[in-house]
């Protein structure tokens, strides 16, 4: 069973139970009050007989001048008083003529001497009260023949009780009544069918009325169950296409009921979702094509050292000029394996590692840069300019270098001979150190800006192949710029060159006492004294 229609059925019955219990009190209540108030008119009907019969009986005892009236002649003057107390009919049925009829009983101890009833009184089984059971209790709940109301005793002075017989229902109010000095008990009775009638006609219209509001409430129901239902039914209609794939798909949510909630709730999941499912194809598409490139840069040199090693174990009688010709392209082709091996192992510590930082001025380890870096601009025949200012930044040296080093060469590499890269420091408003490394090289497309970070990934394999890179550096350096919580953003175009920018976050919290012992001394003598030794080192790679 759907929700809409659990609501619907649920909020019908509650209604329907509701206005049911509501009613049947309402009637009820309606009801006892009638009886009482019937009971009340009946006892006050019963001592208004009572002092009539017994002005009769007085003043026809006057009239016959006996001292006593004979039991005869006084059951002739009540017969002839109580006539006058039944109404005279429109039909000769009395069971089914309802009429303001008072009847009399008279009782000489249990012995009835004196009756007007007009009929044998026949009594209701509990089976034919059916529906009335419920509103009977003020009729007599052993209604045999036996008659408690005659048993007045003690100060009791007036009993009364409610009959149901075949005949109707019917009040009894009994009392003592003293008449020629002897006791008796005297039995008035009232016809009261009319209010269990209006009873039974107060059903039957209830009834009638409970099937129409039925019938429009449930239309009413129904309409309200599906409006109000009717967006978690698109809601599961959507969820089953996002189970189908479509992630892209979202909900038109309005309102801010809890329904509202949850649509703002399925557009957040589906967003996440797409947004982690487009990460993960384009995190297996970059672990394809760094699986492939790297493939492919192994490869190349594993085939030139397999193909020379060959040669060599298969022509052992060739000269040693071409030996030592095949043994140098075995060795620079190692020297490329292991030059990739060397930049796979940073990329993976930086991801695993933790560093220590330094506080530096960045003015200082531009100036050992600056110097390092002269043997690669001889490399590339290209010249680089310094422009620098003084700042703080806290970084890891080792990493530094190297950072700086691959954006150097970089730029070197996209130079042609003769051209300038520029390498600056500067302080921007918040007080953050930012470097510059700008050259007016070949430039790069706006389309493979978003790509040149990617491992092995280079715009032009052959310059880059014959220039001794792997795609690698620019990957490695996007990995130390997070490890320094720096921002790096590339600007570039073709035949105008690059610029890189690398952005340190602001030093803060430091106080320095003594500057010489908290910045770390750049020991620039001592750096200009390696360089002949990394020239060295560069003219061999070549």
């Amino acid at each position: 069973m759907r929700f809409w229609q659990k609501i619907f059925l649920l909020s019908l019955a509650l209604m329907m139970v509701t206005i049911s219990i509501v009613s049947l009190v309402l009637l009820r209540a309606n009801h006892q009050g009638n009886l009482e108030q019937a009971r009340q008119n009946g006892i006050n009907a019963h001592d208004l007989i009572t002092g009539s019969i017994q002005t009769t009986i007085i003043h026809d005892r006057y009239q016959s001048g006996d001292s006593f009236l004979p039991e005869e002649e006084m059951l002739i003057s009540l017969n002839r008083l109580s006539q006058s107390y039944i109404r005279p009919t429109l039909t000769s049925n009395i069971l089914n003529s309802h009429t303001t009829s008072v009847y009399l009983e008279l009782f000489s101890t249990e012995e009835k001497i004196f009756s007007t009833l007009p009929f044998e009184p026949v009594l209701l089984t509990d089976s034919d009260k059916g529906r009335l059971n419920v509103f009977t209790q003020n009729v007599a709940p052993d209604q045999t023949i036996d008659r408690p109301e005659l048993n007045l005793i003690g100060s009791v002075e007036r009993l009364s009780i409610i009959r149901a017989y075949e005949q109707g229902h019917w009040l009894y109010v009994s009392s003592l009544i003293t008449l020629e000095n002897r006791t008796y008990t005297l039995v008035t009775v009232h016809d009261v069918s009319t209010i269990y009638d209006l009873l039974n006609d107060q059903i039957k219209l209830f009834a009638d009325l409970m099937l129409g509001l039925a019938l429009a409430a449930a239309t009413v129901l129904l309409i309200i169950a599906i409006y109000l239902t009717r967006p978690i039914a698109v809601l599961r209609r959507y969820t089953s296409r996002f189970s189908r794939g479509e992630y892209n798909i979202r909900l038109a949510v309005g309102g801010r009921d809890e329904l509202s909630a949850l649509g703002h709730d399925f557009n957040n999941m589906a967003e996440a979702v797409e947004n982690n499912i487009q990460s993960l194809k384009r995190m297996n598409d970059e672990r394809t094509r760094f699986i492939d490139n790297l493939t492919h840069e192994i490869k190349s040199p594993l085939t030139s050292i397999i193909g020379f090693a060959d040669l060599l174990r298969q022509a052992p009688n060739i000269s040693d000029d071409e030996r030592k010709r095949q043994a140098d392209f075995i060795y620079r082709e190692g020297r490329q394996l292991e030059h990739i091996a060397r930049l796979l192992m940073e990329l993976t510590l930086l991801g695993r590692s933790d560093f220590d930082f330094d506080i530096v001025d960045l003015h200082d380890l531009l100036e050992e840069t600056y110097l390092l870096s002269k043997p690669t601009m001889e490399k590339y025949q290209v010249r680089l300019a310094l422009d620098n200012q003084h700042g703080l930044v806290r970084v890891n040296l080792e990493l530094f270098r190297s950072l700086i080093s691959n954006l150097v060469e970089n730029a070197a590499k996209a130079s042609s001979p003769g051209q300038t890269i520029l390498l600056s420091a500067e302080k921007d408003e918040e007080g953050a150190m930012r470097i510059l490394v700008k050259d007016e090289g070949c430039g790069i497309p706006e389309h493979e800006l978003e790509k040149i970070m990617q491992p092995f990934y280079v715009l032009d394999k052959a310059r880059t192949r014959k220039a001794g890179g792997a795609g690698l550096g620019l990957a490695l350096c996007e990995e130390i710029i997070r490890v320094h919580n720096a921002r790096i953003s590339i600007e570039s175009k073709l035949e105008q060159g690059t610029t890189v920018s690398v952005l340190f976050p602001v030093v803060e919290d430091l106080v320095v006492e003594n500057p010489e012992e908290e910045l770390v001394d750049m020991d620039l003598p001592a750096v200009e004294d390696n360089i002949e030794g990394v020239a060295a080192e560069h003219e061999n790679e070549a």
